[in-house]
């Protein structure tokens, strides 16, 4: 990435600006001088005050651990109506996407702005049936991110939502 830069950002106005810099490929490094306190990123100059469309992903942990027969800690389903809560609050240029995992990883619904298709997604969790075969987070958390790579179309802010018990 040959625009890569020093940017400054300005608290005032939400916006980064160009610091003098030089980006050297080779090393991979970006060398500027700094001469007033503030705070300052690496980045591309050219789409850094670009605005953003935000996808959030809901990852939901659907492993035994949180049932009944289990011992579960969350009979409830509180993470469930916690993102249907966190979809009806959140307005402005958002889209969500539904996963749940166990040991396995599956996509409940890809990334859309349909309240109606992400609420039923989550129902799902609730009235589905579970193979109880462990808890893969780590894995989960791969799988989620490789949705996000699926869509480079557009710059975009990603955002994972995990609901687990860490069991």
């Amino acid at each position: 990435v040959s625009d890569m830069t020093l940017l400054r950002f300005d608290p005032s106005s939400h916006t980064y600006s160009k610091i003098e810099s030089k980006y050297d490929a080779s090393a991979k490094t970006v060398t500027g001088s700094i001469t007033e306190k503030g705070t300052y990123v690496v980045g591309i100059s050219a789409t850094v005050n670009e605005a953003q469309s935000t996808r959030i992903a809901l990852l939901v942990d659907n492993s035994g651990s949180m049932y009944a027969e289990y011992n579960g800690n969350d009979v409830e389903f509180k993470r469930v109506d916690f993102a249907k809560d966190l979809i009806g609050k959140i307005e402005g240029d958002y889209s969500f996407m539904v996963s749940k995992f166990t040991a396995d990883y599956t996509m409940l619904s890809g990334f859309t702005t349909d309240t109606s298709k992400l609420y039923s997604a989550l129902d799902s969790i609730k009235t589905g049936d579970e193979v109880f075969n462990g808890t893969h987070s780590q894995s989960a958390l791969e799988s989620c991110m490789a949705e996000f790579r699926k869509d480079t179309s557009k710059n975009y802010r990603d955002i994972i939502v995990m609901l687990t018990d860490g069991e």
